[in-house]
């Protein structure tokens, strides 16, 4: 769905009418009336029961209604705020990344969004692995970071953290991999390659898939371990390994890595992506964090 779709929904739930919710809207009927029935055939459920011209909200319209409407008001008092702040005094945000290609192109939208808005921030992004970006965060280097849960659990009191969506682990295959299948399960696995990420990635990545290994018998001469997500995805893609991770750390571009139930739910647990930062720099970079969780991952 667009923010374009959003508004128009709640521009005509606001005016009750397709042609008034128009006219407000400096757009024609048929453009508000298309970009609706756009949004109910995306999410697989009508928004209005319509009596002549008249229109009332469904029950999951009236939910739909009132979750946007908040976010929206939540947005505007967001950017309020943030002008505020510009007004102040220039702004530069030092952002820890992991060096996983699709959570980079996500802060780069979220940017993109202020410069919309009229807000000038320079946002300063460093890459680095979980390891690197927890011990920046601790030192002063780093105003923010995004990492995962389980890999930040011993933050100072003084770090504020914030859950941005759940995740959990899921088997990673490319469709060009010959054990590739609809269904596929694990066990079907135990003669090919799994990829796994160190120990200088990720605290817990190894830890994780030692414990997988044994759980389904795998044989532990068959591993190749990465130092980074960006080879392991164009190793995947060459159909000879399969990995176990969120599916978050991959682009997937080209659609070729397919995505699948990793098993056992005692070995591989529900995790989250979550934002950390000083508690001292609270006013600076809240605007901003509070506009990240509300994005989809």
């Amino acid at each position: 769905m667009t923010k374009i779709q959003i508004l128009y929904f709640l521009e005509a739930a606001r005016q009750k009418n397709i042609t008034r919710a128009a006219n407000t809207l400096f757009v024609s009927q048929q453009v508000v009336s298309r970009q609706i029935k756009k949004l109910e055939e995306e999410i697989g459920f009508p928004l209005f029961i319509r009596n002549g011209r008249q229109l009332e909200l469904t029950e999951g319209g009236i939910l739909f209604n009132d979750f946007y409407r908040k976010m929206i008001q939540g947005e505007k008092e967001m950017f309020a705020r943030a002008r505020n702040l510009m007004q102040v005094k220039d702004i530069t945000l030092k952002i820890g990344v992991l060096n996983i290609s699709r959570i980079y192109d996500w802060i780069a939208e979220a940017s993109g969004v202020f410069e919309e808005a009229g807000i000038k921030c320079m946002l300063l992004t460093e890459i680095g692995s979980f390891n690197e970006l927890y011990q920046k965060i601790i030192s002063g280097q780093l105003d923010m970071i995004i990492s995962l849960s389980d890999e930040s659990e011993d933050l100072p009191e003084n770090i504020i953290r914030k859950n941005i969506c759940s995740t959990w682990p899921q088997i990673v295959i490319s469709d060009r991999h010959p054990a590739y299948h609809e269904g596929l399960k694990l066990e079907e696995l135990k003669i090919y390659e799994i990829y796994m990420l160190s120990n200088r990635f990720s605290k817990h990545a190894m830890r994780n898939t030692m414990a997988h290994c044994k759980e389904y018998g795998m044989n532990t001469e068959n591993i190749v371990v990465f130092d980074d997500i960006a080879s392991m995805e164009m190793a995947l893609l060459n159909g000879k390994g399969y990995t176990i991770a969120y599916e978050q750390y991959f682009r997937n571009t080209t659609g070729h890595l397919k995505f699948f139930t990793a098993g056992n739910a005692d070995v591989y647990q529900e995790n989250a992506f979550m934002i950390a930062y000083d508690m001292s720099k609270k006013d600076l970079i809240e605007p901003f964090a509070n506009y990240l969780e509300q994005m989809e991952m």
